[in-house]
């Protein structure tokens, strides 16, 4: 089994880390998402901080979890492109490159601790990095979803 998570986003801002402190700026999210342009997401302004070490270990223990404790075969990881970049597109003004070696460092501790499960990323702009393998500067995903294919399909 193959089971989609998301870290893109995290929202509404109902959920229990939205202003968990009680802090935020620009009435956004708090202390575990961005609070300034990099917040915007398509589905609110609740992407969460990835250079903050919290949310970093927070989502790698997620995926692992997944992986290890509940046994699923891999990961579809949805929008990786706006893990990446705020907008979701090949915009170098826009990147978010706390986002990139996030996804990179997931993908390197599978392939060292579970080289048997598949990670697969939906990015949609057909960046051949995303494939790439760790050691070369990629994101180390197993799969890219292929555009091309999936509506057409």
């Amino acid at each position: 089994m193959v089971l989609d998570v998301v870290y893109n986003h995290f929202g509404p801002g109902d959920l229990d880390l939205w202003q968990f402190d009680g802090w935020s700026i620009n009435d956004g999210g708090g202390i575990y998402f961005y609070n300034d342009w990099r917040a915007e997401t398509p589905w609110g302004h609740n992407r969460p901080d990835y250079g903050r070490p919290e949310v970093r270990q927070y989502i790698r223990d997620n995926a692992l979890m997944w992986l290890h404790d509940y046994r699923v075969d891999g990961l579809r990881m949805d929008a990786i492109a706006f893990v990446r970049n705020v907008h979701g597109e090949e915009d170098p003004g826009a990147d978010l490159p706390d986002g990139w070696s996030l996804m990179r460092w997931i993908n390197e501790e599978i392939d060292q601790t579970m080289p048997w499960k598949i990670t697969i990323a939906e990015d949609m702009r057909s960046n051949s990095r995303i494939t790439d393998s760790v050691a070369t500067g990629g994101q180390g995903f197993n799969s890219q979803w292929d555009n091309s294919f999936v509506y057409p399909w």
